[in-house]
């Protein structure tokens, strides 16, 4: 089996955001240029390549979040048609390591994915990337993508999850533990997950990477004063005040950029796989 990388980095999904590299033309239904070789090269390589892997960045942040989905799914779309493949696999984004990204974007494109997965059968998400080194954390200047170990990290987290979409026997956690739901008494928040095929997680104390605000938006955040391990399954959170209704709870919104590696939740599997992204709300 091979590994063809049509990666460019800054390309843009739409022509209008990079009108060198691109997946779509504006119409929102044409192929670009970054389409069309990818039909060209996967054609060529043959059944030697067995699923796609998609993750885009930041070059379309203007677009709305209808328009950014619409054309996610149909540049991907059109690669599927156009070759043997039926299989994707997106890499969800990750975190930056300073603060000139966008909470909504980040969240944006992260839903995105979310959505694409859930309204297809044959889009799937890989574990979270969020445990991983980036570049500026060992000395380049790169603020936005991981490093090298983090790439040796992750990149076998993502093509177990492609073997099995594609039905091959994979043994092992695949996704990681994921939240279920939450409770809320006065300030303190009890999250309660289910596991993949880990038993426990660490760390134990001082965990990060969750954020609550206000049901139902983002206008009001609560500050976070303490997030702790109360059993195998459930994870105690004190707020600094008591919310007057109920909140959402979540793992890995937006930017992340103050998050610190060692502190995020994984799981004691043999893949040590980092909590899902997402959001519960307590009632």
């Amino acid at each position: 089996n091979f590994v063809s990388n049509g990666a460019i980095g800054g390309a843009g999904i739409y022509y209008r955001n990079n009108n060198t590299n691109y997946y779509l033309e504006d119409d929102g239904v044409t192929a670009g240029i970054l389409t069309t070789q990818a039909i060209e090269r996967i054609n060529a390589i043959g059944t030697a390549l067995k699923f796609l892997v998609v993750n885009i960045g930041e070059t379309d942040s203007a677009e709305t979040k209808a328009l950014f989905k619409a054309g996610q799914k149909a540049f991907i779309d059109l690669i599927l048609n156009g070759t043997h493949l039926t299989q994707v696999v997106l890499i969800p984004h990750g975190r930056r390591t300073n603060n000139s990204g966008s909470d909504a974007n980040y969240q944006k494109w992260l839903e995105v994915y979310q959505e694409l997965a859930s309204e297809n059968s044959n889009y799937h998400i890989s574990p979270a990337t969020y445990d991983c080194a980036m570049e500026d954390e060992t000395g380049a200047t790169d603020s936005v993508h991981i490093n090298n170990a983090g790439h040796i990290k992750n990149a076998p987290r993502v093509i177990r999850k492609g073997l099995d979409v594609i039905g091959e026997t994979v043994t092992g956690g695949l996704d990681g533990a994921a939240m279920t739901g939450a409770t809320i008494a006065t300030a303190t928040i009890t999250v309660t997950i289910a596991h993949d095929t880990g038993t426990d997680f660490t760390p134990t104390t001082a965990i990060e990477n969750f954020r609550v605000f206000d049901t139902g938006g983002v206008s009001t955040e609560y500050t976070i004063n303490s997030a702790v391990r109360a059993s195998a399954t459930t994870i105690t959170i004190e707020l600094s005040a008591t919310p007057s209704g109920s909140v959402d709870v979540y793992y890995g919104y937006g930017v992340m950029y103050d998050v610190d590696p060692a502190q995020v939740i994984v799981d004691n599997s043999t893949q040590a796989l980092p909590l899902q992204q997402g959001v519960v709300t307590t009632p």
